[in-house]
């Protein structure tokens, strides 16, 4: 069996090793029946953290069988000792009618995808703008729920603020990523750059979203009024966003 391709991947650590010994077990086992093995992700975005991250690999099959599952079971299991992999089993026809329910998640698989082997079934995905509009205004709802909860909880037990910060820092950063993606056609890949250009197609300040991001790395380190301060312009700033994606046509 060929190697999988990797060409314009930049692979830490053994992780293009283990990869390979991972497609080359599923190619095995599965024979006839795989169609594709599509990598997204952490390690397509140049995000990946060794024993952090996981290796996300969709498994495109023509039948997905209670034996299908069965003969991937043992490529997933060696897997973990070193990769660490995610995988999302599933037919092409399972894809194409997905992309209505999971629309903001295939629409970054769609542009952000690297096919390790096999044909490339998620470049021409359809996805409606509509139904991504949708899910992100959920999303950023929802987090500006839980933003507003979780401040409420704090009552109860003392701490906290700097996790869910941290915490919702990551998806927002996520979210806004794509609303760029739906009003230009395109965004940055690099955190900081997504904030600006967000601030600046948007409205939105920038400020508590850098804070956040660098208490996020460990550059920042924030308590007292000064933590209490940055969670109340973090909540406004969703709130903005959350009208924002409200108001879009």
């Amino acid at each position: 069996m060929a190697d999988i391709n990797v060409e314009g991947l930049s692979l830490p650590g053994t992780v293009q090793q283990d990869l390979n010994q991972l497609c080359r077990d599923l190619e095995s086992s599965l024979g006839d029946n795989l169609v594709s093995l599509i990598l997204y992700g952490s390690l397509v975005h140049g995000e990946y953290t060794q024993d952090k991250s996981d290796a996300n690999v969709i498994v495109v099959l023509n039948d997905v069988s209670i034996d299908a599952l069965d003969e991937i079971t043992k490529p997933y299991r060696n897997s973990q000792q070193g990769l660490r992999a995610s995988l999302m089993v599933l037919t092409e026809d399972d894809l194409n009618r997905s992309t209505d329910v999971f629309p903001a998640k295939f629409l970054d698989i769609r542009d952000h995808h690297h096919v390790l082997t096999g044909k490339d079934v998620v470049s021409g995905m359809d996805i409606s703008s509509e139904h991504v509009r949708l899910r992100l205004e959920q999303e950023i709802k929802n987090l500006l729920l839980r933003l507003r909860m979780f401040y409420l909880k704090r009552a109860l037990a003392t701490g906290g603020l700097q996790s869910i910060l941290t915490h919702g820092i990551s998806s927002f950063i996520h979210n806004l990523a794509t609303l760029l993606r739906l009003k230009k056609g395109e965004a940055p890949e690099e955190n900081r750059k997504v904030i600006e250009e967000a601030a600046e197609v948007m409205g939105l300040e920038a400020k508590p979203m850098l804070d956040a991001l660098a208490l996020k790395s460990g550059s920042s380190q924030l308590s007292g009024d000064a933590l209490r301060g940055l969670y109340g312009e973090f909540l406004e700033t969703v709130e903005k966003a959350a009208k924002v994606v409200d108001g879009m046509e």
